[in-house]
């Protein structure tokens, strides 16, 4: 599994959850639930990962969350 980003949300427009990866444009999936838009999402981030290897594409890095203690 990558370290990148996933965002799930609700689309009015498709009645679905839609699942993206916001480091990788253009890539998006659907389901009913949210778990099923994450699957469907994870199958294409593979295929969509293995192209832009094959073609020689620079993958882009992912988002980290860095968090940082605050003074008391």
């Amino acid at each position: 599994m990558s370290k990148h980003s996933v965002l799930v949300q609700w689309s009015e427009d498709d009645q679905a959850f839609i699942a993206v990866v916001p480091e990788l444009k253009g890539l998006s999936a659907f389901g009913d639930t949210p778990e099923d838009a994450v699957r469907e999402l994870s199958k294409a981030k593979k295929l969509f990962l293995e192209v832009f290897e094959k073609d020689g594409e620079e993958i882009p890095e992912p988002n980290v969350l860095k968090i940082r203690e605050f003074p008391e």
